[in-house]
């Protein structure tokens, strides 16, 4: 009788571990990934950690910046690579403006760099404004 007493203990310790640690894994969210490289993975993941840790220490910060930075030029290049490559022989809405075409020789010319200038940054938000990059985009 001993022996059924100390097996009807253990098995209600064992649901109650089990309780405990259904309730505390309720806590627990996983998420699977998946996308293409460049989908933005990664970006989705850093913000979720910030969103429920501490937020991005500064060299993480600094780290973001730079990538940023790079990911808005190389995209923008591309769209200006489409627009004089693929799309801008088939018809004028393909076209970049006059007033912007110098902006497409800034960006063209321009290397990954720290900080952009405001020569720069006026380029990047004109020609994302043109129409042909707005009909590439879309």
């Amino acid at each position: 009788m001993g022996i059924c007493t100390s097996a009807q203990a253990s098995a209600e310790e064992t649901e109650e571990k089990l309780e405990e640690d259904k309730e505390r894994d309720g806590c627990i969210h996983k998420i699977l990934l998946l996308g293409a490289g460049e989908s933005g993975k990664s970006t989705i993941f850093k913000q979720i950690v910030s969103m429920y840790r501490d937020g991005f220490t500064d060299k993480e910060r600094a780290s973001y910046t730079l990538d940023i930075r790079s990911t808005l030029l190389w995209s923008m290049k591309e769209l200006l690579y489409q627009i004089e490559n693929v799309y801008g022989t088939k018809d004028a809405k393909y076209r970049i403006s006059k007033e912007n075409e110098e902006f497409v020789t800034i960006i063209n010319e321009l290397k990954n760099q720290e900080k952009y200038s405001p020569e720069v940054v006026k380029a990047i938000q004109n020609l994302w404004k043109d129409k042909a990059v707005q009909a590439v985009f879309d």
